[in-house]
């Protein structure tokens, strides 16, 4: 008898088969790492819009003292995806630092850092990169190679690069975006955050190889920062069970992508679209544990899952 959890995922996936899968994973993924929710973002939003109120009527509106808040209040519409918003926010920083700041000043980078990335969110690859480059060239001049405003404008540069398909020049830059984490040490949460974006890198570009061991030893720190059950675990092990799933280990696949869902329904109850989302991911696995039993002439045989339970498989072979 086909377990109940099987049917579950596999009619979990069969639903949404047609609906954007790869993107709407992605999209969860990256809003569960960032701890945010519709409505954290809202209130982040209005928590911003009132410090930068609060700041020019102490200040003035082209006072440098604000620039802070414009930069908080541009990334807080960043987080909620309203990035033209964004745009006006970042755009308005860069006129108060042109007009108060000298050309060559550490304080130029940083608008130019913003737009950038905000530019890289929006689809804009070709603007971010020449943006990105120019904030990445003065950081390193004026605060050295290893500074962190350093990693994190070559991490944006990266993922530009990346998807302007220039692979080669991309890995390049995650290894910088890397070394300068690492700085901080080897078991940072700056250095499993860099090795989590070089991971996806490497899962796009079908090098999983590479990509395992920046997952497993990124998940290793997150453990041991936030424990064995935080709601930020769940994204890696599912990445994880993904390199698993395209290497056809399917047991560790099924393992790592159970534990993200044990996870999830914990968390956030199971109603929840994270949870939802898991059982999609656990669904394509079991499709493709069934197709390739099909294919080495095993159709209609019993297969065993990695909890031990047994079942029988009325699936039509799937192209993988």
């Amino acid at each position: 008898m086909i377990s109940p959890l099987f049917c579950r995922a596999l009619l979990a996936t069969i639903i949404a088969a047609s609906a954007g899968l790869a993107a709407l994973l992605a999209s969860a993924q990256q809003q569960e790492m960032s701890d945010t929710s519709g409505q954290r973002d809202a209130i982040e939003v209005g928590r911003r819009q009132a410090e930068l109120r609060e700041a020019i009527n102490r200040f003035g509106d082209s006072d440098p003292r604000i620039l802070g808040p414009l930069a908080r209040l541009g990334y807080a519409f960043i987080e909620a995806s309203r990035y033209e918003d964004a745009e006006r926010q970042f755009l308005r920083q860069a006129a108060i630092v042109k007009e108060r700041f000298p050309a060559n000043h550490i304080e130029v980078s940083h608008p130019l850092h913003h737009l950038g990335e905000t530019y890289r969110r929006m689809g804009r690859s070709a603007e971010a990169e020449t943006l990105l480059r120019q904030a990445l060239e003065m950081r390193e001049r004026l605060m050295g190679p290893q500074h962190e405003f350093v990693g994190r404008t070559a991490m944006a540069l990266a993922q530009t690069l990346s998807w302007l398909g220039r692979f080669q020049d991309a890995e390049a830059m995650f290894r910088r975006a890397l070394s300068v984490a690492e700085v901080k040490g080897a078991e940072s949460p700056e250095a499993a955050a860099a090795r989590l974006a070089f991971a996806d890198f490497y899962i796009g570009s079908f090098r999983f190889a590479d990509a395992e061991p920046l997952l497993k030893s990124a998940l290793a720190i997150r453990e041991r920062t936030f424990g064995t059950n935080h709601r930020f675990l769940p994204p890696i092990l599912v990445s994880l069970g993904r390199v698993y799933r395209w290497t056809e280990r399917y047991g560790e696949a099924e393992q790592a992508v159970k534990r993200a869902l044990a996870i999830r329904e914990a968390e956030y109850g199971p109603e929840h679209e994270f949870v939802g989302h898991t059982a999609l991911e656990l669904g394509i696995l079991y499709m493709g544990k069934v197709a390739i039993r099909n294919r080495s002439g095993s159709s209609g045989g019993r297969w065993r899952s990695s909890n031990g339970s047994l079942g029988r498989s009325s699936a039509r072979p799937v192209t993988r």
